[in-house]
């Protein structure tokens, strides 16, 4: 295990990054906690830096140029990197991290922790740094893990937090619990195996649960008390023992609840259950085979089959079967979701996969290969978003890697220094794009910019 370390530095799109470094300690009491639960000794940051980005962009790896030697600096210093010593505390260095920081959070067990107010200076994302984890066996878990306590993660009162890509489970009341919480995001995670809810909001407003398989929980899986506009989409949500997604009850009414392109499977009670106190409720394009309470919230849309999800009850067992060369086939989930979901979101899901053979989801009039329907013409059958949790695929077109700036000191040679180098000047070493159908693949080995390369890309794919 590694010790924990923030490091701080721009972007070239000004995005501030944060890294940390998983080392052994427990958990501190109140608003601390998350180390990991087994400590080991503290080991000095290595000076390489990586970072997993999103299934879509280009590849490339970065790099800028030594810095030049001068006698009296010019600029203002770059901030070195800062150990977190306390048992290696997320909280502690959530509370180091400035506005709008990403915090890469490495593989691990960790203790629960408590977020407030005064634990955060503004905007913040908490990114499990697995890289290929939903895949299968090659990537490996950031885990929260409750030990007995009421949450895994507790946020009590803040904004603009996103917690992307955990695995939250062994709490008592919820694997993530938001009392009091405005613009909350939590996507691409995993929320199982807890005592009661898998997810918690009460009292909270414009809220984003997105992309999440929340199974096993002995609660509801998602449970919405005294909230005010809440998005819930493309969420896998099975084998919960009561409802899959429970919304108000006479004391807390709730508003304005967006739910579309989920799965609901398995679970004890009712897949959809709505108190009658709720108002603004806009649910449709979900695959529901529990039913709803009450029978009226059925959506126009709505889908009732078996979703033949490949090993139920595992982790990467919530793949659909494929479809084949001509489209056909696959999920009653598959090419069923809501096309006119909000944009942002459906492009990320276009990066990834609900299919057992890895095939990226598609969206539009050419996702089907030439010929298909035994015609040598453009498949006519235009593609739509599938159903639940998507995967990382294997098919993934990005992994990056960008290494941080050396730094010369005066009298020695050039050495490198952890953290990303507030310097401009990074270049693109090399980048690929492939046609939807994986039939055309376009590799340029040293394009000038990035601009360069999507333009480029863009093209290809027009062509």
């Amino acid at each position: 295990m590694h010790c924990l370390s923030v490091k701080s530095g721009l972007l070239p799109i000004g995005l501030i990054v944060l890294g940390l470094a998983a080392c052994g300690g427990g958990a501190s009491s109140g608003s601390g906690g998350g180390g990991p639960t087994n400590p080991t000794s503290a080991r000095t940051a290595t000076p390489t830096r990586t970072r997993t980005l999103r299934p879509g962009e280009a590849t490339f790896t970065a790099t800028v140029p030594p810095a030049t030697e001068t006698a009296t600096p010019t600029e203002t210093p770059i901030p070195t990197s800062t150990p977190i010593i306390a048992g290696g505390d997320l909280v502690e260095a959530i509370r180091h991290a400035p506005a709008g920081a990403v915090i890469l959070v490495p593989p691990g067990v960790y203790s629960p922790f408590t977020l407030q107010p005064s634990d955060v200076n503004g905007p913040i994302t908490l990114l499990a740094d697995r890289a290929d984890v939903r895949v299968g066996a090659t990537g490996a878990l950031v885990t929260v893990n409750g030990n007995g306590g009421s949450a895994a993660i507790t946020l009590q009162g803040v904004t603009d937090v996103t917690l992307d890509g955990f695995t939250l489970t062994g709490a008592t009341l919820a694997g993530i619990r938001v009392t009091d919480g405005i613009r909350v995001t939590i996507r691409n995670s995993v929320i199982r195996d807890n005592a009661r809810d898998g997810i918690s909001f009460v009292r909270s407003s414009s809220m984003l649960i997105f992309n999440n398989l929340v199974i096993g929980n002995r609660g509801s899986g998602i449970n919405l008390v005294g909230n005010d506009d809440t998005r819930v989409i493309n969420n896998t949500i099975y084998g919960n023992t009561k409802s899959g997604l429970n919304v108000g009850d006479s004391v807390l009414p709730s508003s304005n609840l967006f739910v579309r392109n989920n799965i609901f499977n398995a679970n004890g009670e009712a897949g959809l259950s709505v108190h009658s106190s709720t108002t603004g409720f806009d649910g449709d394009f979900d695959l529901n085979t529990d039913g709803y309470s009450p029978a009226e919230l059925v959506g126009a849309n709505d889908k009732s089959g078996d979703p033949q999800f490949n090993l139920p009850g595992t982790e990467d067992g919530f793949h659909l079967p494929p479809t084949d060369d001509n489209c056909d086939g696959g999920s009653v989930a598959t090419d069923a979701a809501d096309p006119n979901t909000d944009p942002g979101l459906l492009n990320e899901l276009m990066m990834l996969t609900t299919q057992t053979d890895q095939k990226l989801d598609c969206l539009g009039d050419f996702c089907c290969p030439i010929g298909c329907n035994g015609a040598d013409i453009p498949c006519t059958k235009a593609g739509l978003p599938d159903m639940g949790f998507h995967y990382i695929s294997s098919r993934a077109l990005a992994t990056a890697t960008r290494t941080p700036r050396p730094t010369r000191t005066r009298g020695s040679g050039t050495t490198p220094t952890p953290g990303i180098s507030t310097t401009p000047g990074i270049k693109f070493q090399g980048f690929r794009c492939r046609s939807p159908n994986h039939s055309r693949l376009l590799h340029r080995p040293r394009p000038s910019s990035l601009l360069y390369a999507v333009v480029s890309c863009a093209f290809f794919l027009l062509a």
